[in-house]
């Protein structure tokens, strides 16, 4: 239970933290390992303000060195015993199980306490940067991959054909579940598959390397639960230091919900003390005996894997955020599991591999016949006349009560363990392929009578960017046939405020620009667009690309155009995907947070009624038809300009800025903007912020043009003057 409330937890603070938006995980060291992984990412793929950039894994520091101070209490208390002997809740503390001597312990243990060590903060790191729940619970199979390549590459076997085929077909079941998630991320990729590699490693060094691999196994090696934690305190320790500052960081520990972080610390704790995890199939100690058979050891450790993903995947369809995996995914873990299980092992009794069915013991079930030859009599119970009158009715008759001793306790529990694992998947597979929305989306009114004199514009937002990144945008996106045969013209608005009317003349035919607007350097892109609304209210495009010079992610940004633009888009973002949160208590990840009746206030100006949760927009990139900015009323715009141009305007006073930075030409409320305009143009719906792949997948199996957009109607001219239509 300790184990399964530790990993629990550990979804719903990711949860809290980065689809509800909770204000108290914005600051450093808030969540469950809320860490900013910033591995190979350049600083301009966000336009979060980067005083606020925060979290670290000070969270986990902190489970550590309270698991670290019980242990190194619990071994001095040890010592001053004269006669002590370790409880049987506490065996995880034995230095190492196996018949190695002395010498070879700390040789063999080391590496596994390495492996396991670092595993930890980075799965932690996975669970903060892999959007998809569901799917993460897979990433497992990795690990016994990973096992078994280790395994097969470092002992010897009589057939290695069977043994290569099997790591061939795990290779294709973990590349399916890779190669069909669609909400895939540099950080998660990275963090999940090192954490599998790391853990797979650990499995394969627990093993001794021995000729053969059945006596391998026997004698496993795990290294104590002290070494492992004091290494893995260590190396979470320089990490937290090499990203942020850890003593400030501490100082805002205690402002977390003391409930979540007692079930955090608690659970993690008692998880750990009992050396075990659902998710890292990985034991800092050995539960089972020296005797216990491979398979049965295997079938624990995969049998716990197997049942926890169907509880992640079940419990994350119902978070705010839902998570979602494929049929192909969900066939390829079945695969693999089966793989894994009943897989080519070597006999016990002979020196050659073959195949073993090892699902579940069937030796248990199988009738004991009574017969003179084959039962003792030493039994009170038993006679030559009972065993005579046996052998009349041969194999007809067998002893019904130890048939039915054969059924003990652990053979009970064993089936109500997997009974429970079949049902779980049974609930997860069903939540998993049906939409768990039960809210109504409002339906968007649209200005349907405004008549555009022009297909296509793409509006800039420059100040001293180079030439040449406006128009390699320009000939991109002439280069995508939907839009190149619209005939895209380019109005570039520049805030460089050194420009004579003669440079802009020039940097107009540099560019080949329609017009070129100089504007004074305020507000950041979100005023730019908003003056862009306001100039051009009766003549804006049918459809209007606004974007930064400094384009975010050109890559993928271009990807996203190609692959959802369509003649009737109402509004598409162009920057993250599937970021949500309760207007309650709304924020993100990048220490951004906002009040709710400011998000409800415009919620109602928008729709006519307030939001529960909203889809927030990123990195300041869209597509929006002109009747989506026209529907909203032109008052509303000036007010949102107003607030962050104005110097007396409340978004520049407290206590709206509650201590934040603010100025004219970076207002705190511009990054409030930036994550509007979806609720501004009325596309703010939950089923977008699932079904939506993230811009490195760019598409899903079995998506189609509405998972990341809202669509007009295809036929305008027949629905009049602000007519309701759907999504």
């Amino acid at each position: 239970m300790a184990l399964l409330l530790n990993h629990l937890v550990s979804f719903v603070s990711r949860d809290e933290m980065y689809h509800r938006g909770n204000a108290d995980f914005n600051r450093p060291s808030h969540g469950l390992m809320a860490v900013r992984f910033s591995y190979g990412t350049p600083r301009c793929l966000s336009t979060a303000p980067p005083a606020l950039t925060v979290p670290a894994l000070h969270l986990l520091l902190l489970d550590l060195f309270v698991l670290s101070a019980i242990l190194v209490s619990h071994r001095f208390a040890s010592a001053i015993k004269a006669r002590y002997q370790t409880p049987r809740w506490f065996q995880a503390t034995v230095e190492y199980t196996g018949e190695s001597s002395p010498d070879e312990r700390w040789y063999y243990g080391l590496p596994t306490a390495i492996c396991a060590a670092a595993a930890l903060p980075l799965f932690m790191q996975a669970i903060l940067h892999w959007v998809n729940l569901s799917t993460l619970a897979l990433m497992p199979a990795f690990a016994y991959l990973f096992c078994e390549i280790w395994t097969t590459i470092s002992t010897k076997q009589s057939s290695i054909c069977f043994k290569f085929l099997e790591v061939i077909l795990q290779s294709a079941c973990c590349a399916v579940i890779l190669y069909d998630e669609y909400r895939l991320s540099p950080q998660g990729i990275f963090c999940s598959t090192m954490a599998m590699l790391f853990t797979g490693l650990a499995m394969g060094f627990s093993k001794s390397p021995r000729p053969s691999f059945m006596e391998s196994f026997p004698s496993r090696r795990s290294p104590s639960l002290i070494t492992t934690v004091t290494l893995s305190f260590f190396i979470t320790f320089i990490w937290c230091i090499r990203e942020e500052e850890t003593l400030k960081a501490a100082e805002h520990i205690l402002d977390v919900d003391p409930m979540l972080l007692g079930l955090n610390v608690g659970s993690t704790v008692a998880a750990v003390l009992f050396g075990d995890s659902f998710i890292l199939p990985i034991s800092v100690e050995d539960h089972f005996s020296p005797d216990t058979s491979r398979q049965r050891v295997l079938i624990a450790q995969v049998s716990a894997s197997f049942g926890f993903t169907a509880i992640v995947g079940f419990a994350s369809s119902y978070l705010t955020m839902r998570s979602y995996a494929t049929v192909l995914q969900a066939g390829a873990f079945c695969l693999a599991v089966v793989c894994i299980i009943n897989g080519p092992r070597p006999a016990e009794d002979q020196d050659r591999t073959m195949f073993q069915t090892t699902l579940y013991d069937l030796e248990r079930f199988q009738p004991s016949l009574v017969s003179l030859d084959s039962e003792s009599l030493e039994d009170d119970r038993s006679s030559p006349a009972q065993g005579l009158l046996g052998n009349e009715d041969g194999s007809d008759r067998f002893d019904y009560e130890r048939w039915m001793s054969k059924f003990d306790t652990p053979s009970v529990l064993s089936i109500a363990a997997y009974a429970v694992i079949i049902l779980t998947w049974i609930g997860f597979l069903a939540c998993n392929f049906v939409s768990s929305s039960d809210v109504s989306e409002p339906i968007p009114q649209l200005d349907l009578a405004y008549e555009p004199t022009h297909g296509f514009d793409v509006v800039i937002s420059m100040y001293n960017e180079p030439i040449e990144a406006v128009t390699s945008i320009m000939e991109g996106l002439s280069a995508i046939p939907a839009i190149g045969e619209r005939s895209p013209r380019l109005i570039l608005y520049t805030k460089f405020e050194d420009l004579s009317p003669s440079n802009i003349t020039e940097l107009q035919a540099a560019t080949n620009a329609h017009k070129v607007i100089n504007l004074p350097n305020v507000g950041r892109e979100g005023e730019t667009y908003l003056e862009h609304i306001l100039l051009n209210w009766d003549s804006l495009a049918k459809h209007t690309l606004f974007v930064q010079a400094d384009v975010h992610n050109p890559r993928e940004f271009f990807n996203r155009v190609q692959d959802y633009y369509a003649p009737n888009t109402g509004m598409l973002s162009l920057g993250f995907s599937g970021k949500s949160c309760d207007t309650a208590n709304c924020g993100d990840r990048w220490s951004w947070y906002e009040e709710s009746s400011l998000l409800n206030d415009v919620c109602r100006r928008v729709g006519g009624e307030a939001c529960k949760n909203i889809l927030l927009s990123y990195k300041g990139q869209f597509i929006v038809s002109a009747a989506r900015v026209r529907a909203v009323e032109r008052e509303l715009y000036e007010d949102l300009k107003t607030a962050m141009t104005d110097p007396n305007s409340w978004a520049h006073k407290e206590p709206y800025l509650n201590g934040r930075q603010d100025s004219l030409n970076a207002p705190q409320f511009g990054y409030t903007m930036e994550r509007l305009w979806s609720v501004v143009m009325q596309c703010s719906t939950e089923e977008i912020a699932w079904s939506c792949p993230t811009l490195l997948s760019r598409t899903r199996r079995g998506g189609d043009l509405t998972d990341c957009q809202c669509m007009d109607p295809e036929d305008d001219t027949s629905l009049g003057f602000n007519s309701t239509v759907p999504i």
